[in-house]
């Protein structure tokens, strides 16, 4: 294997964390956390809020009169999760079908694409909620999901950096399977 395509495949393997980054940040309940606050222990996610007491777990769905930011924040994850999983279909195609420079090209920004609609939402969360919990005096941290999207999103920049750059800089032959 070539040093170009080694590049590549590391690109697109690195992809695939962030894919399984992303999803599980979107989808579970520690974007913050906070508490003790009358014996209960406190997590808010994109989704829901659940609260702790004696080791039960009681959680509410958002389900209306939620602030802007958090509907902002739902649909930049939502949309990256969407594109990483265009992203994902094209890289497959560029292994069926010809090689083009201009195919991998678009692959890579649908790579960085993905982590910049991350960084968007996650950014805004945690600059709006952070303001909201110092106003009202709560003690907070962010929870581990929120710092899987923050880690996704390096990884999926330099994913597509390595796509563009084996497009430019790798040699032309066509892959009809994984190298």
């Amino acid at each position: 294997m070539k040093m170009a395509g080694a590049k590549a495949m590391v690109g697109m393997l690195l992809f695939v964390v962030v894919c399984v980054l992303i999803a599980i940040s979107t989808a579970t309940d520690f974007w913050s956390t906070f508490g003790p606050i009358e014996g209960e222990h406190f997590s808010v996610g994109l989704w829901r809020s659940c609260a702790y007491t004696n080791g039960e777990k009681v959680c509410q769905a958002f389900t209306e009169h939620l602030r802007a930011f958090m509907y902002g924040a739902r649909a930049c994850m939502v949309l990256s999760c969407i594109l990483a999983l265009v992203a994902l279909v094209c890289t497959a195609l560029i292994f069926i079908a010809e090689r083009t420079k201009l195919r991998m090209v678009a692959v890579g920004i649908m790579y960085a694409g993905t982590g910049l609609l991350v960084l968007v939402g996650t950014a805004w969360f945690a600059s709006v909620y952070s303001k909201d919990a110092k106003r009202a005096g709560v003690d907070f941290s962010f929870g581990y999901s929120i710092i899987l999207g923050w880690v996704s999103v390096p990884f999926a920049i330099v994913s597509g950096l390595l796509i563009v750059s084996q497009a430019y800089f790798g040699s032309q032959q066509r892959y009809t399977t994984l190298p």
